[in-house]
């Protein structure tokens, strides 16, 4: 009787584990359906598509990440690189402008890149390009993030030993940073993973591609659901991995100290060498679309009915504003439930409520249709009404399902925040009196403003671009920029297309560039 007595005080009587197994409870539930649905009965359509499509659509799967894979880390180590570490032509313009790509979605490139060059470009080698053209800034960001913070001792050891600064970064900063880097690269991975709009633009047969078809081609919402669960195989194998690297961080704590890498003057042919090697992403992933899209936008601006745009305009920054501040306020409540309670089992949790990002938009899209479809089941029957979506294809469940998708990033910078806050701040507001709640809005919020910032911009970029999750969730008659754009240079309308998407990338533009301040300066 008294280790039920224990049980009951430690686990159903704590507040704010309850909390956190709340939050996880309703986060991950389309994720279980998901996962669940390995183990239904196939059908005929899911046996077609297992012998004469799965194995296309594992190979380009494969193909398409890993040649992503290479380019961003081809164009964004180097870049971080030499931004960190040496002084040549319009460094500081290039520091912040290699970000930029970030705010333009891959499917619009996708278009811009035909556009350009034909035909020839809409193949696996095309789409690899164009994607990494706009994935390599997750590879930078954090890749001179590192390189900032590596200890000049560590350089003066190389150059000793008789390293100039090239060997140094493949012997000693690459290694060292290597952890850091492959958190990056695990982020590329999943937005190629999610990726739609570029691939079913270039007919490249992925997993994301197999589920629409499944389910607006074949008609059969359970075929769809079994690929997406199998698509989950791969996201946790990336998970693993990615977790077993980042373990390895700790060990190398000890290269990082206050005296930073100091940057080294580069003169003559080398300096403008180095200033090709990081303007080139720039052109590709951002000022040869923006040109594009600006030509486009010039030759259909006569005939553009403003006033849907400026509904188009409300409606992505109504979505993304709203989705961003429920991130947000999930994220701090969950994260600072783990700090309270201090316990093994609410970290479990919260991380059961991260897996979100790691899963693609469409398979988040169908878990979440069918879950909030039940809950709508479920109040009908208590209201003793006929069928009614209360949830499902309304501005609720669209919200719902981006705090599915996006709450990981929202709790990466939430969760740094409070390993800022030192534990003597708790102690002194409950000896204050304070209860735990009113602290965390009179004391710990105020402190946590930078990074609460970081994660409303993250997610509010993010929720800007995604594309698949939209597509199937929206509400009636509910555009979207990205849905506009992408309906748009579907049908081959690119002048009308390149107003949509300059003004998305317009609005995405603001917050990336505060992103990156907030970023730099933290």
């Amino acid at each position: 009787m008294s280790m039920l007595h224990h049980f009951w005080r430690t686990y159903f009587n704590n507040g704010w584990l309850l909390t956190a197994l709340l939050i996880s409870l309703v986060v991950s539930a389309p994720m279980f359906y998901i996962a669940f649905q390995l183990f239904s009965p196939a059908t005929e359509v899911w046996n077609h598509i297992v012998e004469s499509l799965l194995l296309d659509y594992v190979m380009s799967t494969i193909k398409l990440c890993a040649g992503v894979a290479f380019f961003t880390l081809l164009w964004g180590l180097p870049s971080a690189w030499f931004v960190s570490t040496c002084e040549f032509p319009l460094r500081r313009l290039l520091s912040w402008a290699l970000v930029l790509p970030l705010a333009i979605p891959t499917y619009i490139n996708a278009a811009v890149y035909k556009a350009i060059f034909g035909s020839q470009v809409m193949n696996l080698y095309g789409a690899i390009v164009v994607l990494s053209t706009v994935l390599y800034p997750y590879i930078y960001l954090i890749s001179r993030n590192i390189f900032e913070r590596q200890s000049q001792s560590i350089m003066e050891v190389a150059e000793m030993l008789g390293k100039n600064r090239w060997q140094s970064f493949f012997s000693l900063a690459l290694p060292l940073a290597r952890p850091a880097v492959f958190g990056g690269l695990f982020l590329v991975m999943m937005e190629v993973l999610n990726e739609y709009g570029a691939v079913k633009y270039y007919g490249i047969n992925t997993f994301t591609k197999g589920i629409f078809r499944a389910w607006f081609s074949f008609n059969d919402v359970g075929a769809a659901v079994r690929l997406s669960a199998l698509l989950m195989v791969f996201v946790f194998a990336f998970v693993g991995i990615e977790y077993w690297q980042r373990k390895q961080q700790k060990f190398h704590d000890a290269a990082f100290s206050p005296k930073p890498i100091q940057r080294k003057k580069l003169k003559g042919i080398k300096s403008w060498l180095v200033f090709l090697v990081c303007f080139l992403p720039v052109l590709l992933g951002f000022l040869l679309p923006i040109s594009q899209l600006a030509y486009w936008a010039s030759v259909a601006w006569a005939e553009t009915n403003l006033s849907n745009i400026f509904q188009l305009m409300g409606n992505s920054s109504l979505i993304a504003l709203l989705s961003a501040l429920v991130v947000s306020f999930f994220a701090v409540l969950l994260h600072y439930a783990v700090r309270i309670s201090n316990q093994t089992v609410t970290k479990f949790f919260s991380q059961i409520a991260n897996l979100g990002y790691a899963i693609p938009g469409a398979v988040i899209a169908i878990g979440s249709m069918v879950t909030l479809i039940s809950f709508d089941h479920f109040l009908s029957s208590l209201i003793a009404q006929k069928q009614t979506l209360w949830l499902n294809a309304t501005l609720f469940g669209l919200t719902y399902a981006y705090l599915v998708r996006f709450l990981a990033v929202g709790a990466n910078p939430i969760e740094t925040g409070w390993q800022k806050i030192g534990k003597n701040i708790d102690y002194a507001a409950q000896m204050s009196g304070k209860r735990r709640i009113t602290s965390l809005f009179s004391v710990h919020l105020p402190m946590m403003r930078g990074s609460i910032a970081i994660c409303l911009l993250l997610v509010f970029v993010d929720t800007l671009k995604e594309l698949p999750l939209t597509l199937i969730l929206r509400p009636f008659n509910f555009d979207t920029l990205a849905t506009k754009t992408f309906e748009l240079a579907d049908d081959e309308r690119f002048a009308s297309a390149g107003i949509t998407a300059l003004l998305m990338v317009g609005v995405g533009l603001i917050p990336t560039i505060l992103l990156n301040n907030l970023v730099k300066r933290k």
